[in-house]
């Protein structure tokens, strides 16, 4: 239950966050904030402080920020300098994308300080078992070369190599060959010089094969690293999240799903997560550590960025589009096809969310 309710709290956290992005940028850049609000519906409580109404509605699906003249028709009731429509590109660029750049600042200051404090598992030059036999039966290269369980691999065939990543690519460009490798055992060195034998995996190429497990061992990274891996991390993160949006809203997965919600079938790749099913993960992951939530509210992160970078109006990546078209072609956008796009978009919106809402009470996920 405290993973579901630490869950739970970030995601609200984090709309918060994005929200207070698009706020205080535009307060920056002099624009006037009228509302700020977590989730979509009906008011169930709010504020108001200034020029600005802050509060919560029924539908916890999201947030937003209403600014003066943001919407396809403008605001003829504000002031220029105080309407959104009315300032630089940059200006309008800045307060679309600050709530997406503050996702991304917070996945990578949590990715940071948990490679810091808690370290990566990575496998390692050390030889946790040696397999005994090949497929058919005969022995492998690591037991008749007599590698033990407990053997770190120095070198091989002259190469020095410290990380198992490289250990694995040697062996895998020399199939069928022998080589030379060096390896630690009990503080003294020893050569063993095993003719590797070959395997291929799916339709790829052929591939040396020694027949040793590496050891799968833990450390922390100091600050630069931790920076280094959690942009790694958080780079292809985005990568397949792009993927996962792209599949998730192609004809096939949406039939899928309005199939789903009926009794239907739906694979674990095409199904969207609502609150409460991130909740239900959050419950499962915390039983084997509390550093997988703290990872998974990194992703959350992610994901709340990427899906806001879509360059679909009405999303941030849409306000993006809409004023680098205008831009370019020094026209407005015509306020007609902004509410047409507007409309597909948050109907696309709504299913999914109802879909995942639906899905994640009636079949929840396992993991």
């Amino acid at each position: 239950m405290v993973g579901a309710l630490v869950v739970v709290l970030g995601i609200i956290f984090f709309v918060t966050v994005h929200e207070l992005g698009h706020f205080l940028a535009a307060r920056a850049t002099g624009m006037k904030a009228t509302e700020m609000f977590f989730g979509f519906g009906p008011r169930l409580w709010s504020v108001k402080r200034g020029e600005t109404e802050y509060g919560f509605r029924l539908l916890p699906f999201g947030g937003f920020v209403k600014i003066a003249g943001m919407g396809p028709f403008g605001d003829d009731e504000i002031s220029p300098e105080r309407s959104y429509q009315h300032k630089k590109t940059w200006q309008k660029i800045t307060v679309a994308l600050s709530g997406v750049a503050l996702n991304f600042l917070m996945a990578f200051v949590i990715m940071v300080g948990l490679f810091i404090f808690d370290g990566v598992s990575d496998f390692t030059n050390r030889v946790m078992l040696v397999v005994g036999e090949m497929a058919d039966g005969t022995p492998t290269p690591a037991r008749l070369a007599g590698i033990q369980a407990g053997d770190v691999i120095l070198e091989i065939d002259g190469v020095p190599t410290e990380r198992w990543e490289h250990t694995a690519t040697l062996l895998r460009d020399r199939p069928d060959q022998p080589v030379s490798i060096i390896l630690s055992r009990d503080g003294r060195i020893v050569e063993v010089e095993p003719v590797l034998a070959s395997r291929v995996e799916g339709d790829g190429p052929r591939q040396g094969f020694l027949g040793i497990g590496p050891a799968l061992e833990s450390r922390t990274l100091g600050l630069w690293e931790a920076m280094v891996t959690a942009a790694d991390d958080i780079a292809e993160a985005v990568t397949l999240t792009f993927r996962a949006v792209g599949q998730l809203v192609s004809p096939s997965s949406l039939a899928e799903l309005a199939g789903g919600m009926f009794g239907g079938e739906v694979s674990v790749d095409n199904r969207p997560v609502s609150p409460i099913g991130l909740a239900n993960i959050g419950a499962q992951i915390s039983e084997s550590g509390v550093a997988n939530v703290v990872r998974l509210l990194a992703y959350l992160n992610v994901v709340l960025g990427v899906f806001n970078m879509i360059p679909a109006y009405p999303l941030d990546g849409g306000h993006v589009a809409v004023a680098l078209y205008e831009k370019v072609f020094r026209r407005r956008a015509r306020p007609r096809v902004l509410i047409s796009i507007a409309a597909v978009v948050t109907v696309l919106v709504i299913f999914l969310g109802v879909a995942a809402l639906v899905l994640d009470v009636i079949n929840p996920i396992s993991l």
